[in-house]
């Protein structure tokens, strides 16, 4: 008997075993549609309208998509990318340490203890799930480092860190879902004779905060279409000039 279901997609176990309980329909439905939408097509992420979760899920208020899509963010189940006039871009996070389990998310009492020996009185408010929910976040995304593993030829460690602070600087802290999308489109430009630290650096220059592979492929093929009726210092130079605009 095959136990694979064809034409199927793959959804986490703790899904079902620790966080569905927790989660309201509605955000259930929404990650079965990113998932969908990201691992079912084989895509580390996916572009999807507010009208597309609404046509997809038959749901009419856009309010409500909003608050199960916070719900999934909250829960870590999910990452979002949004740039201004662009539809939002979204991850499923496949690493289940970085998922909120029912533990954490559950208890309705008050987590705020007394230090041993103090013996006033505790007047704190007692944590709320939300809060907890973003305690725990927060405290799984300092803990983990970037993986740079994706780069198929790693970056000189200066201009990383030159990178990084480029990002800060914009207050565009990098996070590991930005990074698997700058990684793919650096990537992807390497065999046209880009390096890692010249776009890195390129980015910098440009005031970039974020990359796409074609910004800098579009230039290089048209410059290839030139230089059939140029002189080599010409395209030497031409290939210069488009590093430094």
């Amino acid at each position: 008997m095959n136990i694979f279901i064809i034409n199927s997609f793959q959804i986490p176990n703790i899904l079902v075993d620790e966080l569905m309980a927790n989660m309201s329909a509605n955000a259930l439905r929404c990650y079965l549609l990113i998932t969908r939408k990201t691992i079912g097509w084989g895509k580390y992420s996916d572009k999807i309208s507010i009208n597309q979760f609404i046509s997809y899920l038959g749901l009419k208020d856009k309010r409500t998509i909003y608050k199960a899509l916070n719900e999934l963010l909250a829960l870590n189940l999910i990452r979002a990318i949004k740039n201004t006039g662009e539809i939002t871009e979204y991850f499923v996070v496949s690493d289940e340490m970085n998922l909120v389990t029912k533990n954490d998310v559950t208890s309705k009492k008050c987590m705020e203890a007394l230090a041993k020996n103090d013996t006033t009185t505790n007047n704190k408010k007692c944590t709320t799930t939300k809060d907890m929910i973003k305690n725990t976040i927060t405290k799984n995304s300092n803990k983990k480092e970037l993986d740079l593993s994706g780069f198929a030829q790693q970056p000189s460690e200066q201009v990383w860190h030159d990178y990084l602070e480029h990002r800060k600087n914009k207050r565009a802290e990098l996070t590991q879902s930005a990074l698997v999308v700058l990684m793919k489109h650096i990537n992807d430009c390497l065999a046209f004779g880009f390096s890692t630290d010249g776009i890195l650096s390129e980015c910098m220059a440009q005031g970039w905060t974020g990359f796409k592979a074609n910004w800098l492929l579009k230039e290089k093929f048209e410059i290839k279409q030139q230089s059939k009726f140029m002189t080599l210092a010409e395209k030497n130079r031409a290939v210069l000039d488009s590093m430094r605009s």
